[in-house]
């Protein structure tokens, strides 16, 4: 099975009505949420914001090529076609999970942290591509980490994709358990906790309680040593947790700079077993080495050799 879905499985997934009383039919290949970039054949859904909406350009999508549209409103042109649901976002995010859900065997990694979210979900991509090639591995593109960022990452999931690390980014409470319940990783990896989006959320202890909710229902919890016995963090952790450091933190993967050069780093790998391993790495500092534990962790969950 292919990145292709059918108008029937759309409209089962989405519960949306059809728009004048027009079935659509054929495989779709594409759900597209930029009326600039519709390609013949593709869906066109028409996301709302504050400043856009994108019900204004249904009739710009048909013209453009698009097989027919996902909409909140109803058009004034008869001739688009497609469905009509109540919230076009929600929609959108009930694709993308069930999308995900076809490949449950898919190996599923969710990062989030006030910091080196990037960082770390680029060094678990490197090891999984090691592992299983670069056309086996799905990893989030640039910074598409939020509420429709996340949703365009699952939708690219492919039968080739063994394995799957996705950025998980939030601003506002609630999001980062949204999100988890789209994404269900079976490997949950928190960065670190830091003063990012304190307003939103309303303080430190308010990003910690956003943050954990990535841990409910994995099965591994890969998190920095220094919160393991957070008390907000540790009530929300699986029971099979991993912890990762730098050098003198007592963690169970920790990576140490033995030197450093304009050409990076040699490190010391340790892992829970008592194993070191040493290596040239391309990054430097403390807190690179930190990020890059924090992948290896990941490695050692799945068995994968350093």
């Amino acid at each position: 099975m292919q990145k292709s879905w059918t108008w029937r499985w759309i409209q089962d997934v989405t519960g949306g009505e059809w728009l004048n009383s027009a079935t659509c039919e054929g495989e779709i290949c594409n759900i597209c949420t930029d009326s600039r970039k519709i390609r013949q054949g593709d869906v066109f859904l028409a996301l709302c914001g504050e400043r856009f909406d994108g019900n204004a350009f249904l009739t710009d999508a048909m013209e453009a090529g698009a097989a027919g549209v996902i909409c909140s409103r109803l058009p004034q042109d008869p001739q688009v076609r497609g469905l009509r649901v109540d919230d076009t976002l929600r929609a959108y995010q009930r694709l993308g999970h069930a999308h995900r859900m076809r490949w449950p065997g898919n190996v599923m990694v969710g990062v989030t942290g006030s910091f080196g979210k990037t960082s770390v979900k680029n060094f678990i991509g490197s090891v999984f591509r090691e592992k299983w090639g670069d056309d086996a591995v799905l990893v989030t593109a640039g910074n598409t980490n939020n509420q429709i960022g996340v949703v365009q990452n699952l939708l690219n999931l492919k039968e080739t994709h063994k394995a799957s690390v996705l950025e998980l980014g939030t601003s506002l409470p609630g999001e980062i358990a949204r999100l988890r319940e789209l994404v269900r990783p079976s490997i949950a990896v928190l960065t670190g906790i830091g003063a990012a989006h304190l307003e939103g959320l309303g303080g430190l202890e308010g990003v910690k309680r956003e943050k954990r909710a990535i841990f409910t229902q994995a099965r591994w919890g890969i998190v920095p040593a220094s919160l393991l016995h957070d008390p907000i963090i540790a009530p929300a952790l699986p029971e099979k947790v991993v912890t990762f450091g730098a050098a003198g933190e007592n963690a169970d993967v920790r990576i140490s700079i033995l030197e450093q050069s304009f050409a990076g780093s040699m490190v010391e790998l340790t892992l829970p077993d008592g194993t070191s391993h040493r290596f040239h790495a391309s990054f430097a500092g403390r807190h690179m080495a930190a990020n890059a534990a924090a992948a290896a962790a990941t490695g050692w969950v799945l068995e994968i050799d350093p």
